[in-house]
């Protein structure tokens, strides 16, 4: 925004008693812009039009795997270490009109679809006992090909063949939290995260796995021999 912007916010609270404000600097780039009555782009400021107090509001924020996801919106703040003091890269939108003021927290979301890539993506294991393997996934968005970092993992899983695939195991650095409900595992800084499985068959017997991340699928090939 190209004024600045300071107001007072009183408390009330009491003495030995916790009072939450927001410190900002403008750390990592974003800027705002609007529309006028006539629909002409304006920056920093927008109108109110058609009756309804509604008005146009445009975010443009940096799409790089420095700040992509940035907002505990997207990624859970207790993992994103990309800027220091973890969980400090919280963008916030504040507007304010006639001395009213909103502050709101705010997401640099990826907006194209997501894409998942391993390595390798394809297996050939004997037969005639357990074969361990391992493999990496990464997420990208769609668009500009950016890695997608501190993003939910949906699960890797068996989804056909005659093989059978077992202990499908998160590993090797894949960050997780632990919620009442049970662990939830995201991507690394890089946007990518570690597999392991163990496969048993036949020869002749094949299976599929497929990982799930966002809207993104990625189907893996194993093959007995």
């Amino acid at each position: 925004m190209s004024d600045t912007y300071n107001i007072n916010y009183p408390s009330s609270a009491v003495d030995n008693y916790y009072t939450n404000y927001y410190v900002m600097a403008s750390m990592i780039g974003a800027g705002v812009s609007g529309e006028d009555a006539s629909g002409v782009p304006t920056q920093g400021h927008t109108v109110t039009k058609g009756g309804l107090g509604t008005a146009v509001v445009w975010v443009t924020y940096p799409s790089n795997i420095n700040y992509i996801h940035s907002g505990d919106q997207c990624a859970p703040h207790e993992l994103d270490d990309r800027v220091s003091p973890m969980g400090s890269s919280q963008p916030m939108l504040v507007a304010t009109s006639n001395g009213i003021s909103n502050t709101q927290s705010f997401c640099f979301s990826s907006i194209a679809g997501y894409q998942l890539e391993s390595t390798p993506d394809s297996w050939s294991v004997p037969s005639g006992g357990t074969s361990n393997v391992d493999f990496t996934i990464c997420t990208i968005d769609g668009g500009d090909g950016v890695p997608l970092p501190y993003q939910l993992i949906g699960g890797v899983y068996q989804s056909a063949g005659t093989a059978t695939v077992t202990n499908i195991t998160y590993s090797d650095g894949t960050p997780t939290i632990t919620t009442p409900s049970g662990d939830l595992y995201y991507t690394r800084g890089d946007g990518c995260f570690n597999v392991t499985m163990d496969v048993t068959g036949a020869s002749g017997n094949s299976a599929t796995v497929q990982a799930l991340i966002g809207d993104g699928t990625h189907d893996m090939s194993i093959q007995v021999r």
